[in-house]
């Protein structure tokens, strides 16, 4: 049975010499064939990519909601005279900020190694 629907956008199409076929597509990677047992490393590379990519974006996704938040500190810092409540606001907020540029730091250096151990 042969699909006329497409898959996906389509990036790239490999057609191997052993009748094996890669379609590598926007959100995915297909691969068929009678051989396809060769083309394993390929499939476990293209997913470890994939993946550091995933991490990568929400790295920084997440350094853009820092971003923010620090500029929400900076505004109750300046305004703490008007509101008293304010104090506990900056304590509790900067404590949180912390922990996520720790996390921000550990991650940054799990990605520094990565290449290095080549997954």
């Amino acid at each position: 049975m042969r699909s006329t629907r497409p898959i996906d956008s389509q990036q790239s199409i490999c057609d191997s010499q052993s009748d094996d076929i890669v379609v590598i597509g926007r959100q995915g990677l297909l691969v068929a064939g009678p051989n396809v047992l060769h083309l394993e490393p390929l499939v476990i590379y293209y997913t470890s990519l994939m993946c550091k990519e995933c991490v990568v974006r929400n790295y920084f996704s997440r350094t853009f909601i820092l971003s923010d938040t620090l500029k929400k500190i900076k505004l109750l810092i300046e305004e703490h005279q008007t509101d008293p409540q304010n104090v506990p606001r900056i304590r509790l907020t900067l404590s949180e900020a912390a922990g996520d540029i720790i996390f921000l730091e550990e991650t940054l250096q799990y990605l520094a190694q990565v290449p290095e151990r080549g997954t």
